[in-house]
């Protein structure tokens, strides 16, 4: 009897002890990989390093494309009309200059018409020789200027006005137009002198005067004389000329 009670002491103990221990037991077995304990290599292994590959044989490179060579540009020809002309570049940057005309000899003075005065005579020979020394063409006589040129030294003798707006004509333009004088560009110069020597002298020393006397833009002279006779208490004469284009 009593050993039977000791058996089943000893087996209620070892029960006792076995659920005690058995919490332990099960925490003590969970599984842990071997390589995440301190000095065990660790079970992955690392991947391995790739193989190098044959490396792919260059591209044969592509021939150079020859560039076609440019066509060259139709020459264009000039237009028989001033329309549309082609001129080079040279031509625009560098135009032609422009030679003067050749001077004339004596012999290539234009006639001197005969009904002329003297002194009107003497003032168109050295205004075409000034022309001629300056490499110009000698001016031609257009007796309709010549007729105007009169009136308007008459006019200036009469009323002793200095100026080339006249109270009787108006202004050289106005006057000419009247005339039925054609042009596009008129000139006029006015000198009171004792003589027409003195007077070209007078007129070339001046060079308003001598710019209209000596301009190219002219090719048509008219010149006119009267002569104080000492009304005004003068004495001496008025040339007028009156040059066009």
């Amino acid at each position: 009897m009593t050993r039977a009670r000791t058996v089943v002491t000893l087996t209620l103990v070892t029960l006792l002890i076995l659920t005690v221990l058995a919490p332990a037991k099960a925490a003590a077995a969970r599984w842990v990989k071997v390589g995440d304990l301190p000095g065990y290599p660790s079970s992955e292994q690392p991947a391995p390093a790739p193989e190098p590959s044959e490396p792919e044989e260059p591209a044969e490179p592509e021939a150079p494309q020859v560039p076609e060579e440019p066509k060259p540009a139709p020459n264009p020809q000039p237009t028989p009309s001033g329309k549309g002309k082609w001129v080079s570049v040279g031509e625009l940057m560098n135009p032609p200059k422009q030679e003067p005309a050749p001077p004339a000899a004596p012999g290539d003075l234009p006639p001197i018409p005969s009904g002329l005065t003297s002194a009107e005579k003497q003032f168109l020979q050295y205004l075409n020789q000034e022309r001629i020394a300056a490499g110009l063409q000698p001016l031609t006589v257009d007796m309709e200027l010549v007729r105007l040129a009169r009136l308007k030294a008459q006019d200036i003798t009469k009323y002793n006005y200095n100026g080339h707006d006249s109270p009787t004509y108006g202004n050289p333009s106005y006057m000419a137009r009247r005339a039925g004088v054609k042009f596009t560009r008129l000139g006029e110069t006015i000198v009171k002198a004792g003589d027409p020597y003195k007077g070209h002298k007078l007129l070339m020393g001046s060079a308003a005067h001598r710019n209209i006397l000596l301009s190219p833009n002219y090719t048509r002279v008219g010149i006119g004389v009267d002569y104080y006779n000492g009304r005004h208490n003068i004495n001496g004469l008025v040339g007028v000329s009156l040059l066009a284009d």
